[in-house]
């Protein structure tokens, strides 16, 4: 049922009508956290993480914390390198425009091998530590 409520999103796109796929996507998260399937609830925290910076805007902020969130649970579980990389993008995507110190985690940086970040190393684009 949550594999169908996640697909449903696309018929409230398709239909113009983003509120509508929010409402399924968040159906189809909470149906995959009720049955434990964390491989499910990564790939749908994904989807919600990129609906929220495509459809929903204003919300880059909401997207944020559903691919980082996606992220830790891909990384203690398959490990998907295709969806790691997806997520991985679009959390990219948000941090060009917003600039990275409102999205990333203290210390974090958006890169494939997630190496902590010096505090002495300002994440703010044009400024310089020291």
């Amino acid at each position: 049922m949550g594999v169908c409520e996640a697909n449903l999103r696309v018929v409230g796109l398709l239909a113009g009508h983003p509120e509508a796929a929010d409402v399924h996507l968040n159906r189809a998260l909470a149906r995959h956290r009720s049955t434990g399937d964390q491989v499910l609830e990564s790939i749908t925290l994904a989807n919600l993480g990129d609906h929220h910076h495509h459809h929903r805007l204003g919300r880059s902020d909401r997207a944020a914390e559903y691919l980082r969130e996606a992220l830790g649970l891909i990384d203690r579980t398959t490990g998907n390198p295709r969806l790691r990389a997806k997520v991985l993008a679009a959390l990219a995507e948000l941090v060009v425009p917003a600039g990275p110190a409102e999205l990333l985690g203290p210390g974090e940086l958006p890169g494939p091998v997630g190496l902590p970040v010096p505090a002495s190393v300002s994440l703010r684009r044009g400024s310089a530590a020291g």
